[in-house]
């Protein structure tokens, strides 16, 4: 299970004890955004990926300019292939959409998937940020590691990822300290854990801004409560016909 994930304990996002999906937006506003970034979310279960799906994401872009980004994850431990071939399709396929991709285990950071990372930022003119598990420490210098060609296998990585020190990182853990020390910025939906990032970010002089992403299973519009996320991302079925319902306050 995933810390700070919204679904049941010892369960996958988007499944229940029968199989029938849980947790899932049954109404979508994607209007009255306020100062937040809009984002949507879809947790790739089982390694599937439907065609029709990354269709309906691609449309995302045209059809709800609210929507600044579009998280693709899947359980951490297998390299979230299907999420980076995913984002690969959609890379090709908008121009504006951010692409979050994960949930990576840090350890998993080698060789190839510097290099597919970097390879996928390029397609993507710099679009791609990446979700870790827990709270990133080492992530980036791994990654970096590869790039400059001083990992274990002592091969530079090309091409070189848009910026010069790699996508965006973001962690699912409850150590903001942590998280910050290691360049992350906080993307989760536990109250106190984002309270305590925040907390910790402002007492810490960073060079860039940390941010924070709250995961939003009840598909409602962003509101004062939890008001320190600096993005708000609802969580929906991997299905396209309920990704084609985000154009605006629909009924699920």
């Amino acid at each position: 299970m995933l810390r700070g994930f919204p679904h049941r304990a010892g369960k996958p996002p988007g499944s229940g004890a029968d199989g029938a999906r849980i947790r899932t937006a049954r109404r979508v506003t994607l209007d009255g955004t306020g100062d937040r970034t809009r984002g949507v979310c879809v947790w790739l279960e089982g390694g599937r990926l439907d065609p029709a799906l990354v269709d309906a994401l691609a449309q995302l872009e045209a059809a709800t300019p609210a929507v600044r980004c579009v998280w693709l994850l899947e359980e951490p431990g297998h390299g979230a292939t299907t999420a980076l071939l995913a984002a690969a399709a959609l890379a090709a396929r908008t121009q504006r959409l951010r692409l979050a991709v994960g949930v990576f285990e840090t350890s998993a950071l080698d060789l190839r998937a510097a290099e597919d990372v970097a390879t996928l930022d390029a397609l993507a003119s710099g679009r791609l940020e990446l979700v870790v598990k827990g709270p990133g420490t080492g992530a980036r210098e791994a990654l970096a590691a590869a790039w400059r060609g001083e990992g274990d296998a002592g091969v530079e990585v090309h091409p070189k990822p848009t910026r010069g020190e790699g996508p965006r990182l973001w962690a699912l853990g409850p150590n903001p300290e942590a998280m910050i020390a290691a360049g992350c910025a906080w993307v989760g939906s536990d109250r106190d854990e984002l309270a305590r990032y925040a907390e910790v970010a402002r007492t810490t002089p960073r060079v860039e801004a940390p941010r924070t992403a709250w995961l939003d299973a009840a598909g409602g519009a962003p509101s004062a409560d939890p008001a320190a996320a600096d993005e708000w991302v609802t969580l929906v079925a991997p299905e396209p016909a309920a990704v084609r319902k985000l154009t605006g306050d629909t009924p699920r």
